[in-house]
C-alpha cells in the first residue's frame, strides 16, 4: 500500500463515502494497493490560516496506517497546525480512528447530524518535532 496525491476527479471517491460536499479547494491523499485501486483516502478542505477540516474514508482498514503517516506529513508541508473533524456520533469506528490519530472531542452538538444523531467536532493540534514522528508511526 502506498500513498499518493489524489486527483481532483478522485475526490468523488471520498465524497461518496463521507457525504461531505467538498469545495474546489479540497486536496486529498489516496492509499492505493498494488493494482492501483484506491483503498482509503484522507481529504483536506475548508482551509484557514492555521488549519483545515479533515475527512477520512477506508475500504480496507490497512490503508489507515499508510494514510496516518501521509496525513501528518502533509499538514506539516502546508504549514497547518490544526485539523478539525466533523463526525456523526453513530460512526463509532470513525470516531475511534480519529481518537487513535490524536483527535480529541471538543464539542457535541445534539441532533447536529440528524434527528437523534449528534455531530462531534474533533480537534487535533500538531505537536512539535519528535511527537509528530511518533504519531506518524503509531
Amino acid at each position: 500500500m502506498k500513498a499518493r496525491a489524489a486527483t481532483p476527479d478522485e475526490i468523488g471517491w471520498i465524497a461518496s463515502r463521507t457525504g461531505y460536499a467538498f469545495t474546489a479547494g479540497a486536496r486529498a491523499i489516496a492509499a492505493v494497493d498494488s493494482a492501483g485501486e484506491i483503498r482509503g483516502m484522507v481529504a483536506f478542505d475548508a482551509w484557514t490560516e492555521s488549519g483545515c477540516q479533515c475527512h477520512v474514508a477506508l475500504d480496507a482498514p490497512i490503508a489507515a496506517r499508510t494514510l496516518r503517516a501521509a496525513f501528518f506529513e502533509y499538514l506539516g508541508q502546508v504549514g497547518r497546525s490544526l485539523a478539525l473533524g466533523l463526525v456523526p456520533a453513530h460512526r463509532a469506528r470513525s470516531v475511534a480512528l480519529a481518537k487513535r490519530m490524536g483527535f480529541v472531542e471538543k464539542c457535541r452538538i445534539a441532533d447536529g447530524w440528524a434527528a437523534g444523531d449528534d455531530l462531534l467536532i474533533l480537534e487535533l493540534r500538531l505537536p512539535a518535532g519528535a511527537e509528530i514522528e511518533r504519531r506518524k508511526a503509531a
